[in-house]
C-alpha cells in the first residue's frame, strides 16, 4: 500500500539495502493481503460518506486552515481515500495539509501533492467517527482575481469506491468594504457638500480620508467638504483594516456649475444614418479652444462612424480627432477662436444596426473643456424603430406575354421608389412608374426600394406564353348550358395539341360532353375523361 500511496503521489519510494528493509515489505504484504481479504470476505454494505467543505471568509492575506468534513466513518473499513482538490489560483494557493486533531492524526500516511492537488492516505486500521477529516493550508493572496469563489472537492474515492462519498462544497469569499458612491452623481463645486456611507462586512469605527486634503477633507461621519478645484478620492477603513476608496473624481469652480453638454432623445429606423447633435451651455467669455469627450451606447443598437463639424460651433476648429470601439467613441476637438455663446458643439454621425431594437442609453463621460474645465453631463436614451414593412400592391401576378401592370406602395414607404425585376429576360418594369411589361414564359418577382434605402420583393410574377379563362355562368335547376373556354390570340404559336383539366363539384353540375363546332378546336380529336370530379381534355388535331 505504500508502494501504490507513493506511486499516485508522484513521489518516488525511498530506498532501503537492509534486512530491516526486507521485513518491513513482509510485514506489509501480510496487511494488504489482510485488508483485501476483509474487503473480499465481507462487503461493505453501508451509507455513503458525506465529505462537507465549509463557507469560509478571510482577509486579503490572509492564511487559515480550513476543515474538510466527514460524516461517520464508523463501521465503513474505510483503509484508503485519495482526494481531488480544485480552487481559483488567482484567489488562493492550498500549500498543504494539517492531520493534527483530525481523523487522520494517527496511524494514517497522509500525503499532498500541491501541484496537482490531491490528497492521499493509507492506514491498517479503518477509519472511525466523524468530523473533521483533515486540514487544507491556504494561503490567500493580498490582491485576489475575484472575491468569492470555492475551495472545492472535485472527486473522492475510498477503498477504491465503496463506501461511496457525497460531496459537499461551500463558498470561500473575502471579507471586504464598499463605499458608496463609487462616483458622485452630481457635479460638485467649491464649498459642496456630500455624504458618503460603507458597507459589506464593516467592523465600526470607520476611519475617513481623502487623497488630497486641499481640495477636500472628510468629517468623522463621513461627510465631504470640498474646498478647492481639483481632483480627490474618498477613503474608508474599517477598526479590522478592510479598506475601500471611491473612483477620482474631480471638484468644480462654482462659475461652471451651468456648464452642460448634453444630448436630447431620439429615435431612428434601422439602417439609417443620422447627425447626433451635442449641445453646450453658453460659453461666453470662457475662454474655450478646446474639448474632449466619450460617448458610451450599445453596440448592438448603434455604431459610430464619424465626427461632423459643419452647422456647429466648431465648424472653424481643425479636423477632430476621434477613435471608435466597440460601444465607444472618444472625441478631441480644439481651435484658435473661443467659443461663445449657446448650441451645438459638433455632431456625431452614427448608424442604426439593421436588426437593432429596444433602448440604450447614450452616455457622455470623460467631459473637459481646456484641459481643466469640467462640466455637467445629460445623457439623452436612443430608440431604434423597426424597418417599415413595405406593401406592394399587387403583391402577386399572373401575366402572358406583351401584357403590363403597375404596381405601387400602398404603405409602409418613403417616395420617391425606385423599381426593379429579379429577372428582367421574363419581365420589365419601369424603374420610375412602376409599370411592368411580361417578356418572356417564366416567374419573376418585382423588387422596391425607397427614398431611406428600404426595400421590399412581392410575390411570384407568372409570365405565361398564352392565357385560359373560363366565364362564370348562371343557370336554372336541371337546366344544360355550354360553357366556353377562352382563349387570348395564339396565332402563330403553332398550337395542333392542347390539354386542359376542370375540376367541378358534381353534387352542383354533371360533365355531358366536349363541343368542339363552331371553336377554334373544329376539326381536331378530342379525347375526355371525368373522374373525380375532375374533367381531363386532351385534343390534337391538324392545323395550327
Amino acid at each position: 500500500m505504500l508502494t501504490i500511496l507513493h506511486k499516485a503521489m508522484g513521489s518516488p519510494p525511498h530506498i532501503f539495502n537492509s534486512e530491516k528493509m526486507q521485513r518491513t515489505r513482509r510485514v506489509l504484504r501480510v496487511v494488504l493481503l489482510l485488508t483485501l481479504t476483509v474487503l473480499v470476505t465481507h462487503p461493505l454494505i453501508g451509507q455513503s460518506v458525506q465529505l462537507t467543505v465549509p463557507d469560509t471568509t478571510a482577509q486579503r492575506g490572509d492564511t487559515l486552515l480550513v476543515p474538510v468534513y466527514a460524516s461517520s466513518l464508523t463501521g465503513q473499513n474505510v483503509f484508503a481515500g485519495k482526494l481531488v482538490l480544485s480552487y481559483n489560483s488567482g484567489m488562493m494557493f492550498v500549500s498543504g495539509i494539517e492531520t493534527a486533531g483530525t481523523l487522520l492524526q494517527n496511524g494514517p500516511i497522509v500525503q499532498f501533492n500541491a501541484t496537482t492537488r490531491q490528497l492521499a492516505f493509507a492506514t491498517h486500521q479503518p477509519l472511525t467517527g466523524s468530523g473533521v477529516l483533515v486540514r487544507l493550508k491556504v494561503a490567500t493572496f493580498a490582491a485576489p482575481s475575484t472575491m468569492s469563489d470555492s475551495i472545492k472537492i472535485t472527486s473522492a474515492l475510498f477503498n477504491e469506491g465503496s463506501p461511496a462519498t457525497v460531496i459537499d462544497n461551500g463558498r470561500f469569499r473575502f471579507l471586504s468594504i464598499t463605499v458608496a458612491p463609487k462616483t458622485p452623481s452630481v457635479t460638485l463645486v467649491v464649498g459642496d457638500t456630500l455624504p458618503f456611507s460603507a458597507s459589506g462586512d464593516v467592523h465600526p469605527p470607520l476611519s475617513w480620508s481623502t487623497s488630497d486634503a486641499a481640495v477636500g477633507t472628510m468629517t468623522t461621519t463621513g461627510v465631504l467638504r470640498t474646498h478647492a478645484v481639483g481632483q480627490l478620492k474618498v477613503l474608508v477603513q474599517d477598526a479590522a483594516g478592510l479598506r475601500d476608496s471611491t473612483n477620482l473624481f474631480a471638484v468644480n469652480s462654482p462659475s461652471l456649475r451651468s456648464l452642460t453638454l448634453s444630448l436630447r432623445d431620439t429615435a431612428f429606423r434601422q439602417t439609417l444614418t443620422f447627425d447626433l447633435p451635442l449641445y453646450i451651455t453658453d460659453v461666453t467669455s470662457l475662454g474655450i479652444i478646446s474639448s474632449q469627450f466619450t460617448l458610451t451606447y450599445s453596440s448592438s443598437i448603434l455604431q459610430a462612424v464619424d465626427v461632423i463639424q459643419a452647422g456647429s460651433k466648431t465648424s472653424s476648429w481643425l479636423t477632430p480627432a476621434f477613435s471608435i470601439s466597440g460601444g465607444r467613441i472618444d472625441v478631441a476637438l480644439a481651435g484658435s477662436q473661443p467659443l461663445s455663446g449657446a448650441g451645438i458643439l459638433v455632431f456625431v454621425r452614427f448608424r442604426v444596426g439593421a436588426t437593432a431594437s429596444g433602448s440604450t442609453t447614450i452616455n457622455i463621460s470623460n467631459v473637459l473643456f481646456n484641459e481643466s474645465i469640467h462640466a455637467n453631463n445629460v445623457a439623452a436614451t436612443f430608440t431604434a424603430l423597426s424597418a417599415p414593412t413595405l406593401v406592394l400592391s399587387p403583391n402577386t401576378a399572373i401575366l402572358t406575354r406583351g401584357q403590363t401592370q403597375t404596381f405601387t406602395v400602398t404603405s409602409g414607404g418613403t417616395p420617391p421608389y425606385t423599381w426593379s425585376t429579379l429577372h428582367p429576360a421574363i419581365a420589365t418594369i419601369d424603374p420610375s412608374t412602376g409599370t411592368l411589361t411580361a417578356v418572356a414564359r417564366g416567374t419573376t418577382a418585382v423588387r422596391v426600394v425607397d427614398a431611406l434605402g428600404f426595400s421590399a420583393t412581392s410575390g411570384s410574377i407568372v409570365i405565361n406564353d398564352i392565357r385560359a379563362s373560363l366565364p362564370d355562368t348562371s343557370v336554372a335547376v336541371a337546366d344544360s348550358l355550354e360553357i366556353p373556354l377562352f382563349l387570348e390570340n395564339v396565332t402563330g404559336l403553332g398550337i395542333i395539341a392542347f390539354d386542359f383539366r376542370v375540376s367541378y363539384n358534381s353534387g352542383v353540375a354533371r360533365f355531358r360532353e366536349i363541343i368542339t363546332a363552331g371553336t377554334m378546336s373544329n376539326g381536331f380529336t378530342v379525347t375526355a375523361r371525368d373522374t373525380l370530379d375532375t374533367l381531363r381534355v386532351a385534343a390534337a388535331g391538324p392545323t395550327p
